[in-house]
């Protein structure tokens, strides 16, 4: 993670993408799709000589689940090795953008005004086969909290925190039992 301070921009939070071995994972799932898809096709090449009529409609069905499977694996890859999501706030707003390849794929922002309860979590995820804890920053504006910095460890999360604060004094909401 990388900070800057600037007087007239306010602070910037580079923060690098979760890296899990869920990720990769995924991205090695798409690989295997690719191969299997590869091998479908020329079976169907061969077995298409036989019967003509079925094999361009085979083809197409193989050429487009290839494409879709292609993209997703770029698009995965890219996340991996080139996304990034950079937090930004000044005195009246607080920016997130994430970034792929370089260009801007999302950004949300809000009014520092509207922002409550700024805070490092820690949750457990489950999955179908084990429980996965993970942690981030999270925030609410209005009843819906917002969640970033999920790929940073606790002791950047809460040095971030401090630096959000300098720039404004976000109000601490304790959270409600019910």
């Amino acid at each position: 993670m990388y900070i800057t301070y600037d007087i007239h921009n306010g602070l910037r939070a580079i923060i690098p993408p979760s890296r899990s071995r869920a990720t990769y994972s995924l991205a090695m799932l798409l690989v295997a799709v690719g191969v299997v898809g590869i091998v479908a096709l020329q079976v169907a090449l061969t077995h298409g000589r036989s019967n003509q009529q079925a094999l361009p409609a085979t083809v197409s069905v193989f050429r487009v689940l290839q494409g879709a499977d292609a993209v997703a694996l770029i698009y995965s890859l890219a996340t991996i090795f080139t996304g990034t999501m950079v937090l930004t706030i000044n005195s009246t707003k607080l920016s997130i953008a994430y970034f792929l390849l370089g260009l801007c794929v999302r950004r949300k922002s809000f009014y520092n005004a509207a922002i409550r309860n700024v805070r490092y979590v820690r949750w457990l995820e489950e999955t179908r086969t084990r429980s996965v804890e993970r942690s981030g920053i999270r925030f609410q504006v209005g009843l819906k909290d917002h969640t970033f910095g999920t790929s940073i460890t606790a002791p950047q999360a809460l040095d971030l925190i401090d630096h959000m604060r300098m720039i404004y004094a976000f109000p601490i909401v304790e959270e409600r039992q019910g």
